[in-house]
């Protein structure tokens, strides 16, 4: 989970976004927008907690595992902060511009 839901988290804000823009200016008020950055931060964030837990828990392997399963959720943990990022960025222009203009 931890290294799936901040890509699924950026894909589906990205999707959902262009929908909501589709719809147009009279349609769609501002607050949704807003309420689909919200929910795909707080799905990245997910995966991020879910990464921090299994890198704390390799701690615990004995064998030679641990090496990746560290790696692993090392890679998660950045790839939430990486798609995190995006997530904002791709919220600016609706904070910046609003809803209809060009």
């Amino acid at each position: 989970m931890g290294l799936l839901a901040p890509a699924v988290a950026w894909l589906a804000h990205l999707e959902v976004s262009y929908i909501l823009a589709t719809l147009g200016c009279a349609t769609v008020a501002i607050a949704a927008f807003h309420l689909v950055t919200v929910l795909a931060l707080a799905g990245a964030a997910a995966g991020g907690v879910a990464a921090r837990r299994c890198w704390r828990a390799s701690r615990a392997e004995g064998d030679g595992r641990v090496a990746r399963s560290r790696f692993m959720a090392l890679f998660a943990g950045l790839a939430s902060v990486a798609f995190g990022l995006a997530i904002l960025a791709q919220a600016v222009p609706t904070l910046v511009l609003g809803r209809c203009q060009p």
